[in-house]
């Protein structure tokens, strides 16, 4: 917004952000200022302990909490691209778009059934398209995702970026590119990179950091 114009927002001793791409941003109009990038606010405790299997079939999972705000109108032909490439892949949403009905490789949970944690275990690949635009400045799921122990394919842009190395995920420009991911990639490559996705959780998702930056 205004923040780096409007008066009051200048002469600050930090400004913190959620991503890289705010910072810039602020940058651009206040120079030289000092600033800090860190992750989401986030208890993964819990996240830590799931433990997804990483055998056939591929299985793409993904939760949210803002309904179909972060579904783009043509998130049903992303589905059934992806669904076309065999008849093994399934798909799990908590909860999925209202616009599209569960079947039996599409299942659409209720908000809220189980546990996050829980529902992450059911999958071997976190799937975070948005729609074109849309920029998330987090964000969380993914975060939990990775806690969790699994890869993150998702949009290259927003705050996934600051999340996401090539070690432990994939960033696509174009939504055919997670396609072909999905197309090429083995469960073994799946759980390698799951693997370096909660490392990095463990070692940089830390909620404390907030507060050591607040402090400093």
């Amino acid at each position: 917004g205004g923040v780096g114009e409007i008066e009051w927002t200048k002469g600050w001793d930090k400004y913190m952000f959620l991503n890289s791409t705010q910072e810039k941003e602020l940058l651009k109009i206040l120079p030289g200022v000092k600033t800090k990038v860190l992750p989401p606010c986030t208890d993964l405790t819990n996240f830590f302990e799931a433990r997804p299997k990483f055998k056939e079939p591929i299985h793409i999972i993904r939760h949210s909490s803002q309904g179909d705000t972060k579904f783009s109108k043509d998130f049903k032909e992303e589905v059934d691209k992806i669904l076309s490439i065999n008849n093994d892949i399934h798909i799990s949403m908590m909860p999925g778009p209202s616009f599209i009905e569960s079947d039996t490789r599409f299942f659409k949970w209720t908000r809220n059934a189980i546990p996050i944690y829980n529902f992450l275990e059911i999958g071997n690949l976190f799937w975070y398209s948005l729609p074109l635009g849309y920029m998330d400045q987090g964000p969380r799921v993914v975060l939990e995702a990775m806690a969790a122990e699994l890869p993150i394919l998702a949009d290259n842009w927003g705050g996934v970026v600051d999340r996401i190395t090539p070690e432990c995920g994939w960033l696509c420009d174009k939504k055919e590119q997670m396609v072909e991911i999905i197309k090429n990639v083995t469960l073994e490559e799946l759980e390698k990179k799951g693997k370096v996705a909660r490392e990095r959780a463990i070692q940089e998702f830390i909620p404390e950091r907030w507060i050591q930056e607040i402090l400093c």
